[in-house]
């Protein structure tokens, strides 16, 4: 049965191009020194929520956390056309969201004085677009994220 639907869907088809972009994905975050397992050191899908601007709830899942003793990655994954230039005047609203990841995992005392990094993978060429957090995004007792 899932034989047919994948025949149907087209994702047959594209099996060998999702191959290489996980493939490309994982070099990457190699390179980055995250190749540990899953556990509490690397965390796929983790749920986060917290006030947004404008007093709204955010919420959503990052892609993928990794923590080491001085720093936290967060990794959104995107399978959009890699960006030619800067990442974020072609993609705002991606820095947006990973810079908004990073200020519900500060607030959640997640980072607690590790450097923050935000990155966009994107999966079609296998690099990371590194997103600065900006100061004014952080807490207002003051930066607990050294960028």
């Amino acid at each position: 049965m899932g034989v047919r639907h994948h025949s149907r869907s087209g994702l047959a088809e594209r099996r060998d191009e999702a191959r290489a972009d996980v493939e490309r994905a994982i070099g990457a975050l190699k390179a980055e020194g995250l190749s540990m397992r899953v556990g509490p050191e690397l965390q796929i899908e983790y749920p986060v929520a917290g006030a947004g601007t404008g007093g709204l709830l955010f919420g959503g899942y990052i892609d993928l956390v990794g923590v080491t003793g001085t720093r936290v990655d967060i990794f959104d994954f995107k399978t959009d056309t890699p960006p030619e230039g800067d990442v974020e005047r072609e993609y705002p609203q991606y820095a947006e969201q990973v810079r908004a990841y990073g200020r519900l995992l500060d607030a959640a005392g997640v980072i607690d004085g590790r450097r923050l990094r935000c990155g966009l993978l994107f999966t079609a060429d296998g690099r990371i677009r590194w997103v600065e957090p900006r100061p004014a995004d952080l807490g207002e007792s003051g930066p607990k994220v050294r960028v």
